[in-house]
């Protein structure tokens, strides 16, 4: 917890008595009350002068918001749910010079900073950016600081306004804090702070959830620019599935606006977005008359609006997962048939449009092709490798047992070349198979998740896995073991350095979405909280999960109610 001292007064860098009457004159108001203050610390030359006022920052620990939000293009629906107000005011503020050796230099009549009132909110009861107003006079910057560590600068609104605000990422936080300003004009600056207290409810608990029409499906989500959240899977429209795309307030979980992707029959199987909003969109289409899909991959602008710019697949192919690069490019993976067998599939489009790469890989440990098979279910660009994971079936180990591994593959971003040794998932008995579905990334590698299971997969467990670049399994964990099929969907790490799982247990003969959180790297033997989607007769399943700057933890997926599917998102404290 960090520490918090109420009350405090923050003290100002004294001005000799030379510089006192440099800049403002012996018997000039200014003068008076600065060597007013100095003798009523007993020293009118050396003394320190304290002042009260305020100010606050923005954004992430170690970064600062210029808007009264900490997320840039987001609106003030992301704010943390605060209540009451905590302010300081002074009548004057503090000055302080840090001007060297003292000259005698008669430069004309210096106008001192002084921070009138600083305000943030008494209570902070979830996580999001909390609010900081500071109203300044003769102030040209102000600095912020929270729990005595600087990080950055309030934003000028005019008028000797500064705004911004301090994050708060859920229970880690909760207890008191406090926020320091300091207002700089020249070498002169005034400090002052004020206080405010989080108190998050317990982690896991849900604030709310949405729930689409019926017949739709959330497959995966995605954070917008912006920091709304966006839905992606499918709707119903006269009886026929096709791609849709839903983007919801990631504060109130509003409905903002909901597109339907083609025309076609089809589903959305992954999307990423750009920093300027566009997304890169994956899907597997249908035409009337066709009996197999086809993937379509489409780059669409920030309101949901086709640019014009696709790819397409060989009909009879999938597509499962989709990642941009930094330059604005796509890399997308699924599945292709090889004749007896699948192999990766891959497409590549670069930040032109341009599609670059739309080939096959097969596992190949033995220089005999097409002795394994394969399907890739998703991707994570770490610079210039896509590091691809899925599964592989074949003689792993035993020149005679067929078994399936989770494998991870590092792929040149724009040849499409493996570049380093293929990682293939070690068996840990009983559970000696295994698979990967989803993948997020970490500062030390690639974390992925999926299931495990016995020799016959009767058995299973969801598996999630910490892997580096060396193929060295740095952390592993396993949970909610039984019969029936399980596994995990989807992974993401968040900036408490805990792995977030969305998936699905059987539960009385049924699927049933799940939630999870460890600490990559723990031990721990039960997840630290988790979240089960509702209890019904009909499947759910939880596909997606993320974070956003603060740590707030959204789920998405569906849930079937009264015989038709519904797309389920949910908002979950940490």
């Amino acid at each position: 917890m960090r520490d918090f001292k109420p009350g405090r007064l923050c003290t100002v860098r004294t001005l000799s008595a030379t510089l006192i009457l440099a800049v403002a004159g012996c018997n000039s108001p200014a003068y008076l009350a600065l060597t007013a203050q100095q003798d009523a610390l007993g020293d009118s030359s050396s003394g320190d002068v304290t002042a009260t006022g305020g100010v606050v920052s923005t954004g992430e620990a170690g970064e600062v918001s210029t808007s009264g939000t900490a997320d840039p293009g987001s609106g003030s629906s992301d704010a943390a749910e605060v209540t009451g107000l905590a302010s300081s005011t002074g009548d004057m503020g503090g000055a302080s010079a840090t001007m060297g050796e003292e000259t005698g230099d008669t430069e004309a009549s210096a106008v001192l900073p002084s921070i009138v009132s600083v305000t943030v909110p008494a209570k902070v009861y979830a996580a999001g950016p909390v609010p900081v107003e500071v109203q300044a006079m003769h102030t040209t910057a102000m600095r912020i600081s929270l729990d005595g560590a600087e990080i950055g600068e309030l934003a000028d609104a005019g008028g000797g306004l500064f705004v911004g605000s301090v994050p708060v990422r859920g229970a880690i936080d909760n207890g008191p804090h406090e926020v320091t300003v300091v207002a700089k004009q020249g070498p002169f600056e005034a400090e002052d702070g004020a206080g405010y207290t989080v108190s998050t409810p317990k982690p896991g608990t849900m604030a709310w959830f949405k729930a689409g029409p019926a017949g739709s499906r959330t497959n995966r989500i995605a954070l917008a620019a912006d920091g709304d959240v966006l839905e992606a899977g499918l709707v119903e429209i006269n009886k026929v599935k096709r791609p849709g795309l839903r983007k919801r307030s990631s504060l109130t979980g509003a409905e903002l606006w909901s597109v339907t992707l083609d025309t076609r029959e089809g589903e959305v199987a992954d999307l990423a977005v750009l920093p300027d909003g566009r997304m890169w969109v994956a899907m597997n289409v249908r035409k009337p008359g066709n009996l197999s899909p086809q993937p379509r991959i489409a780059l669409f602008d920030a309101a949901g609006v086709f640019t014009g710019i696709e790819a397409f697949g060989f009909l009879g192919q999938g597509v499962r997962g989709i990642a941009a690069d930094a330059d604005g490019g796509c890399f997308a993976v699924g599945f292709a048939s090889a004749g007896n067998d699948l192999d990766f599939a891959y497409w590549r489009i670069d930040d032109a449009g341009t599609q670059t790469l739309g080939e096959t890989w097969d596992y190949v440990p033995l220089d005999k092709p097409h002795l394994f098979s394969e399907f890739a279910m998703d991707v994570v660009i770490d610079g210039d490798v896509a590091w691809v994971v899925g599964a592989s079936n074949g003689k792993h180990t035993n020149p005679v047992l067929i078994e399936t591994r989770g494998v991870l593959v590092p792929m040149d971003l724009h040849t499409g070349e493996v570049v380093a040794p293929v990682i293939v998932a070690a068996a840990s008995a009983p559970y000696t198979q295994s698979a990967f579905f989803g993948a997020g990334h970490h500062p030390l590698g690639v974390l992925v998740t999926g299931y495990g299971c016995d020799k016959d997969c009767a058995d299973y467990q969801i598996e999630t896995s910490l892997y580096a670049p060396t193929g060295l399994r740095l952390w592993h964990t396993a949970d909610a073991a039984g019969a029936g099929k399980r596994y995990g969907s989807d992974v993401v790490a968040d900036s408490q350095g805990r792995a977030l799982v969305s998936g699905a247990v059987p539960d009385k003969g049924v699927l049933r979405g799940y939630v999870f959180a460890h600490n990559v790297g723990g031990d721990e033997v039960l997840p630290l909280f988790d979240h089960w989607f509702p209890p019904s007769a009909a499947a759910s399943e939880a596909l997606g999960v993320l974070v956003d700057a603060y740590d707030r933890l959204f789920v998405g997926g569906y849930i079937t109610a009264n015989g038709a599917t519904q797309g389920h998102l949910v908002l979950l404290h940490q």
